[in-house]
Parts: C-alpha cells; sequence; structure tokens
C-alpha cells in the first residue's frame, strides 16, 4: 500500500516540477515492472496524480509566472486565452491533439495559466486521453 502512496506522490510530484523529469509514462512502467503493482491501480493513480500536478502547475503559471513574463508575452498569451474561449469549438480538439502528441503537455498546462483559460476542459481532454495513453505505453 506505501507504494501506491509513493507513486501518488512521485508523480504528482513531477506534473507539478516538470523541469528536466522523464516522461509520466516511463516512471509509471518502471514502478509497475519494479514492484510487481496491479495495473488498473497503477494507472487509474498514475493518471489522477498527473492531472492533478498538471493543473496545479496551471495554476502556479497562473499566479506566479506573469511575474516575470514581460508584458508583450502576456499581452499574447491573454489574447491566445481570448481567441479560444470565443472559439470553444477549437479548445477541446486543440487540447485533444496536443494531448495525444509526443510533446510534452506542461507547456500546454503553463500556458493555460499563462491565459486564464478555463481549466475544466484541458484538464477533462488530458485526463481522458492520459487513461488511454498511459494504458498502452505501461503495458
Amino acid at each position: 500500500m506505501e507504494i501506491y502512496l509513493f507513486l501518488f506522490i512521485f508523480i504528482f510530484a513531477i506534473n507539478v516540477i516538470p523541469a528536466f523529469m522523464p516522461p509520466t509514462w516511463v516512471i509509471l512502467s518502471f514502478i509497475y515492472i519494479q514492484y510487481h503493482l496491479a495495473l488498473p491501480q497503477t494507472l487509474l493513480l498514475g493518471v489522477i496524480a498527473a492531472t492533478s500536478g498538471r493543473v496545479v502547475l496551471a495554476l502556479i503559471a497562473r499566479g506566479w509566472f506573469k511575474r516575470f513574463l514581460p508584458e508583450k508575452f502576456l499581452i499574447n498569451y491573454e489574447s491566445l486565452g481570448m481567441y479560444l474561449k470565443n472559439n470553444q469549438k477549437l479548445t477541446i480538439p486543440f487540447a485533444l491533439g496536443y494531448a495525444f502528441s509526443p510533446i510534452s503537455s506542461n507547456s500546454l498546462f503553463i500556458i493555460s495559466g499563462l491565459s486564464n483559460l478555463n481549466l475544466k476542459f484541458i484538464t477533462l481532454a488530458f485526463f481522458i486521453v492520459r487513461i488511454f495513453t498511459y494504458s498502452f505505453w505501461i503495458t
């Protein structure tokens, strides 16, 4: 049971502070194989921890990163946020496509935080996609 708690905390932490970290699925795969864990629990905890960590990353970006960025960047992020808010039919497909891509999702959440996007759509898309991608990569 302790290994599942460690798994959750570790996956959460590397998704909040993603600098120089390996992909989440690599860590999930390693822990799953090394400790002979049950796949459903490993997958579910990994997806919940990764999603929660990314939401916290977006909130940190919203509150703290803005202090350190030039105003020109902030205007661009706010413009992007307004565009996606006004064209919500694009937001979910954009988030789904980005989440399925091999590009790290930390950029998506940092930009979502900086542009003041509603995190519900991005988070839901990320959660759904990660269930599929992590289950594929872990097994």
